[in-house]
């Protein structure tokens, strides 16, 4: 007997099907207009409620009017649709072009956030530990676990990194279909696996390394165990697979702070479904899983350890976040971009209207105990974006399941009220029609620069120019040292990634190989200085037009011969290099309740241990000037500035911040004893 097996046939076949294409088509061209045409705010708020309002409003009405209790079983077990072999080649042909075609170059550089993970994981491979709330965003440790097997297993590069968001794609793609397969026919599997595969959101984390990654491979995981657990037939199995459910879903939150939902929501459907006769099993899953969650909670518990995801929820407005999501959602998600769309919603028209056709679809025709877990699930998966107080889409990376299970009753319902031997073709043109969108949201604004919104340049230009640059040189010259440390830029690390499989100064096997060359990227304003000291001394401009006040856009790459510099000079750039990288890390592992200011003693540090090295002392002077400044303590970076000058290059811009901080500081003062 299958105990508390949820009834999925249960459905009806009738959507007012004759209206289905009518529903569709408003749909598709009202999501197309708000998402790719250049319309005023009085356009778009017509089109909002003649195109989406005021139809969604009149079909919700209708489907509870109409509504059917009983009906269909080609959900689960008939297939009224026959995929042909070429449109499965198709889309294979497709799904590969899409996930490999100019893999390190679209995107044309990694986000800052990118290079945050593959610096700690890098670091894990030389020294590991078990640090379990990692960044100063205090994230949970299984990506950077899996990426540092990862770099053990190839050379660290943006290659291997975009391999391994690749691997995790093709992989949730997968648990997608098996996942889908234990709750749906094949032919509505495999349009659910297309859909959810060909979507920008998945798209994008196919090229994104970041730890909603893990979230759709662990979530299909989850419930393609929990279906075998629904589907088992034998107490014996259903006790092993509850067992394994409880494992693996307590393992899902050491990947992110969001799997907690899908946690909730996978205790809540056990409850509807199966609480009367399975409450010992259901007891042993929220045993293991607290278990497994507990030592991850009582990192929580240490202080300030949430602060970071604390500050989001805060003095939001619940209606503001709604209607943000939605339009986030649906037509403009640009305002989440790079962890989102630059070009319309993150779904793209057709999948929208797919969505929002196969929402009147469900509601007129699943019944009621199917409607509750999918009301539920939605509920749940949504709240970790709604409940902030700013628009980043990946926050509900949980709710992409569900959104893709209401596309293809969408899809279903198009495809009901068609010719049966022309619903082939029709699937593969939606699907089509969808693949092409998104790829060229991807090639196209999602790729370029220029089409970034303000604010929102996580991705470095200058970067990137200094590492084409390097490159060359490498491919010319062999390995080179790379010190690019030199700036004051303490976050972005994308560098160090990508110079990772020819930079001497980080990979120190490559020295044996005898550099050539040397490279550095510091403030302009050292040049004429550093010329008088290394004669052979050359400047590249790094310039990024496309964001003028971004403070790195004054930065150089300095280039010289090995040679120019002595052996000694340039063994303490190496050790300088090595030791930075260690306050590096901490402070890319820093902690809200730990004050800035605790830096400036390591730099202090290293500002005195290097004091005859006049560059050296003037930059490292200067990293010890910025974290009081952080804080707000003026009249600290003030005396740092000072001694970088006194210690070190008297560079203009050193000369300009240590005004700066002066004035602050006497402002600062002033505004003190006026309070007083």
């Amino acid at each position: 007997m299958n105990f508390g097996s949820p009834d999925f046939s249960s459905t009806r076949r009738n959507f007012p099907n004759s209206y289905s294409w009518h529903y569709f088509t408003v749909f598709f061209i009202s999501l197309s207009l708000l998402s790719y045409g250049r319309l005023s705010l009085e356009n778009q708020l017509w089109i909002g409620f003649f195109g989406l309002i005021l139809p969604l409003g009149t079909g919700i009405t209708l489907s509870f009017q109409n509504r059917k209790k009983s009906g269909f079983q080609d959900l689960l077990i008939q297939d009224s649709l026959s995929i042909p072999i070429w449109l499965i080649t198709l889309c294979f042909v497709l799904f590969i072009f899409i996930r490999f075609y100019r893999l390190t170059s679209v995107p044309f550089w990694p986000i800052s956030d990118e290079s945050v993970f593959s610096t700690l994981a890098l670091d894990l491979t030389q020294k590991w530990d078990w640090t379990l709330i990692r960044t100063d965003g205090q994230m949970e440790p299984l990506l950077l676990w899996l990426l540092s097997f990862w770099f053990k297993i190839m050379s660290p590069s943006i290659l291997c990194l975009r391999i391994f968001t690749v691997f995790f794609s093709i992989t949730s793609s997968l648990a997608a279909y098996f996942a889908a397969r234990i709750f749906l026919n094949k032919s509505l599997s495999f349009i659910f696996v297309c859909l959810f595969s060909f979507s920008f959101w998945e798209i994008d984390l196919s090229r994104q390394c970041t730890p909603n990654d893990l979230i759709p491979f662990f979530e299909f995981v989850a419930f393609f165990w929990l279906g075998l657990y629904w589907r088992s037939k034998t107490n014996s199995s259903r006790w092993f697979w509850i067992l394994v459910l409880s494992f693996w879903t307590g393992l899902g939150f050491y990947t992110y702070i969001n799997w907690a939902v899908v946690w909730v929501l996978i205790a809540a459907s056990l409850l509807l479904i199966s609480l009367k006769k399975e409450k010992s099993k259901i007891l042993i899953f929220l045993l293991i899983t607290l278990t497994i969650t507990g030592p991850i909670i009582f990192a929580r518990m240490s202080p300030h350890s949430a602060s970071y995801a604390k500050h989001f929820f805060e003095n939001f407005s619940l209606l503001f976040s709604i209607s943000e999501y939605i339009r986030g959602l649906f037509w403009d998600g640009t305002s989440s971009n790079p962890l989102g769309p630059a070009w319309g919603g993150y779904f793209d028209s057709v999948s929208g209207a797919l969505i929002l056709t196969g929402g009147l679809y469900s509601l007129r025709n699943l019944f009621s105990k199917a409607m509750l877990i999918l009301e539920v699930c939605f509920f749940l998966t949504l709240l970790p974006g709604i409940l902030t107080n700013n628009l980043e889409l990946q926050r509900i990376t949980p709710a992409l399941p569900f959104f893709i299970f209401l596309a293809v009753l969408g899809t279903k319902s198009l495809l009901g009220n068609s010719k049966k031997y022309f619903q082939p073709v029709l699937l593969c043109i939606l699907l089509l029609f969808v693949t092409a969108l998104n790829t060229y949201q991807l090639f196209g604004p999602y790729n370029d620069v220029r089409q970034t919104p303000p604010g929102r340049h996580w991705r470095s230009a200058i970067y990137f120019n200094a590492h084409q640059i390097l490159e060359n040189l490498s491919s010319q010259s062999g390995p080179i040292y790379v010190f690019d440390e030199w700036s004051d830029d303490y976050f972005d690390k994308t560098l160090d990634l990508a110079c990772y499989p020819f930079n001497a100064a980080q990979n120190v096997q490559l020295i044996s190989k005898n550099p050539a060359q040397i490279a550095f990227l510091t403030d302009a304003d050292y040049e004429p200085f550093l010329k008088k000291e290394f004669p052979h001394l050359q400047t590249r401009l790094l310039d990024d037009s496309t964001s003028p006040n971004d403070p790195n856009h004054l930065l150089r790459l300095f280039l010289m011969p090995v040679s120019d510099m002595p052996q000694k000079t340039l063994n303490n750039w190496i050790a300088a290099d090595q030791d930075y990288r260690q306050i590096a890390l901490t402070v890319l592992n820093k902690n809200p309740s730990i004050p800035w200011e605790l830096f400036e003693k390591d730099c202090y540090r290293l500002a005195i241990q290097y004091k005859k090295d006049p560059f050296l002392a003037s930059v490292f002077w200067e990293k010890a000037a910025s974290f009081p400044l952080i804080d707000g303590n003026y009249p600290a970076a003030s005396l740092d500035f000072q001694r970088a000058i006194q210690n070190g290059y008297p560079v203009p811009h050193l000369i300009h911040n240590l005004k700066l901080a002066n004035f602050l500081s006497q402002s600062s003062s002033q505004e003190i004893k006026k309070n007083q």
